[in-house]
């Protein structure tokens, strides 16, 4: 639960490293006092002569995270596809990073100025937090851009937003603060300063419309495509005796969650192993900006646990494993679609967790607030010790009736982030969002492009 630019729900820390972004024209934009808008490539077979004579409209994105980042990536590829079926060239500029930056999207900042997590850190950091964004604020007011597109960073985003003001440029948020979680008081304030939010989750519209903000639901983008089963896999290509209980330990994909999560995973296997009196492989897939973390806190606490990188491994292991410990966040996603039974922790330094514990409501688990109910366990915060933790997964261990129904509850409810058209075939959540953007900046065309579109069920 990001506290200052980035996600609230299950979207650094008190040790975060920066993260640096290598790619050229988002180090070459870094350093200009305003934005560099760059035209998005046009589709292929469609030549500049043929566009020379559509409208130009001009686009700011602001992401202020990695996974902003990717959302955003994945939405300018698809504007990009769009400006024909649209008629129109778009030129992009914005914050971001290397996703958005392969299409074109300059970054007038490399994304660690806004990526702090935690009420300790953001408060260490508030002096060039602010000054980020008050450069951010003025270039986007200099630029007067057709429309601003703000990803999730709710608390950046958000004091952007505020300073554009109602006008010609239109305000668009992807990804809701998560206001059914804590704080509801503010769906009444985003709608005083958005003009359009797009929501990646279907419960999530009503909770703004009746405040009387344009709300659509998207779909989330890990629920778009049927996921292969591998079941197997990884323990064939790893070859540890199949008696073996193997367990998924998830510490999260920032420093501040590995730092705060592997111990304690860590000793919930070792009170786990030697409650069941059983042999416990355990496997950790590796993100990409925490792998040298993970390694060092691995072979301190878990010096055995095979580490995993890759999309194939990854999604071999989430088939083959008998249960996930899983910080909150997205994997949870890809754990439900996998069928893989989830055990959820989450805590962070003291001072957030008591301060979390004051306002934070219902579920952390996006599987368990769709179903509005406890599919898995959560342990959140001053709950998340290694005793209860190591309980609940003896008890899940030990019943594999349950496991399987735990399994299958969590894909059902899962596959209600997906959006499927009229023919029932998954729809692109980046395809749909662009959709939505587009109409709202193209008038005399209301339907034109627009995918019809429903929650999946």
């Amino acid at each position: 639960m990001a506290w200052f630019g980035g996600k609230s729900r299950v979207s650094d820390s008190g040790d975060v490293r920066d993260m640096t972004f290598s790619t050229t024209p988002t180090s070459a934009a870094s350093s200009a006092k305003g934005f560099q808008f760059q035209p998005l490539a046009l589709p292929a077979g469609l030549t500049p002569s043929v566009a020379s004579n559509w409208p130009v409209k001009r686009l700011v994105f602001l992401a202020g995270e990695v996974s902003g980042d990717h959302l955003g990536g994945a939405i300018l590829s698809a504007l990009t596809q769009a400006q024909a079926e649209y008629q129109v060239r778009l030129e992009v500029a914005g914050t971001g990073g290397d996703a958005m930056a392969a299409q074109g999207c300059l970054s007038l900042l490399p994304l660690s100025r806004f990526n702090h997590m935690g009420f300790t850190n953001v408060l260490l950091n508030l002096p060039k937090l602010m000054q980020a964004i008050s450069n951010v604020k003025r270039a986007v007011v200099a630029a007067a851009p057709d429309a601003v597109i703000g990803i999730d960073a709710q608390g950046y985003v958000g004091q952007i937003m505020q300073g554009v003001g109602a006008g010609s440029t239109q305000r668009i948020q992807l990804v809701a603060p998560t206001v059914w979680a804590a704080h509801p008081e503010r769906a009444a304030k985003v709608a005083g300063y958005l003009d359009r939010l797009l929501c990646l989750y279907p419960f999530e519209p009503p909770l703004f419309e009746k405040h009387g903000l344009r709300a659509d639901f998207v779909g989330h983008p890990l629920v778009q495509a049927d996921v292969p089963e591998q079941s197997g896999m990884f323990r064939k290509s790893h070859a540890f005796p199949d008696e073996n209980t193997l367990v998924a330990v998830l510490p999260g994909s920032r420093p501040v969650e590995v730092d705060h999560m592997i111990p304690v995973f860590a000793k919930t296997i070792h009170q786990l192993s030697a409650s069941m009196n059983q042999e416990i492989t355990v496997a950790i897939p590796v993100a990409p900006l925490v792998r040298e973390r993970v390694r060092a806190l691995a072979k301190r606490w878990l010096p055995t646990a095979i580490l995993v990188e890759g999309q194939s491994a990854k999604w071999q292991l989430f088939h083959d494993a008998d249960l996930a410990l899983c910080c909150a966040g997205t994997a949870v996603i890809e754990l439900a679609l996998a069928k893989t039974p989830i055990i959820l922790g989450f805590k962070h330094d003291r001072l957030t967790n008591w301060l979390g514990q004051r306002v934070w409501r219902g579920f952390a688990s996006i599987v368990n607030i769709n179903a509005d109910q406890l599919i898995h366990p959560e342990f959140l915060l001053g709950e998340c010790r290694p005793g209860p933790i190591a309980a609940a997964a003896r008890s899940l261990l030990e019943n594999t009736d349950r496991r399987q129904r735990i399994a299958a509850q969590q894909y059902e409810h899962i596959l209600k982030m997906g959006v499927r058209g009229p023919q029932g075939q998954w729809q692109s959540p980046a395809r749909v969002a662009a959709a939505r953007i587009l109409e709202d900046l193209i008038e005399g065309i209301p339907a034109k492009g627009i995918i019809e579109q429903k929650a999946s069920v």
